[in-house]
């Protein structure tokens, strides 16, 4: 009986063999996974990009608070990057730097409700996440944008 396919080779020590390119020196070739290295890659960072936010059409949200439910894999650097448009259109960023997880990781759900420096005002808002190569495991299961959205009325 064969195992379930994962897109890889299979091997008896259930580490399977993904073809990969590698991003730097464009070679190619069979690159083990190891289930049991956990998410800590040392040497790759990693990011995420969440879907841009359009809360109203027309309006501008102002975000005060990300709130994150995260499983705890132990301690991890991570940085949430907030790119948005100002009323002339100019891109501007916003980043809110964090530590998560304890010492000793106890696999529990945990929630933790971050805070920007200041408010970030604009439209498009987008959520990035990032992680340094060897960083620590990060493993988020919930992000919410919280804030509000102005009620002034269309002339």
């Amino acid at each position: 009986m064969s195992a379930l396919s994962n897109g890889g080779i299979s091997q008896l020590a259930n580490v399977a063999l993904m073809p990969m390119q590698d991003a730097i020196t464009g070679t190619c070739g069979l690159y083990a996974f190891d289930p049991l290295f956990g998410f800590n890659d040392p040497v790759n960072a990693s990011t995420h990009s969440y879907k841009v936010e359009e809360v109203m059409h027309g309006r501008t949200p102002t975000v005060t608070r990300l709130l994150v439910t995260y499983r705890d894999l132990g301690i991890v650097k991570v940085t949430f990057a907030f790119t948005f448009t100002d009323d002339s259109g100019a891109t501007q960023s916003s980043l809110i730097e964090a530590t998560l997880g304890n010492a000793q990781q106890t696999n529990k759900l945990i929630t933790r409700i971050l805070f920007p420096n200041s408010a970030i005002t604009g439209q498009n808002i987008q959520l990035t996440v990032n992680r340094a190569a060897n960083a620590g495991s990060l493993s988020i299961v919930k992000i919410t944008i919280c804030g509000k959205v102005e009620k002034q009325e269309y002339a």
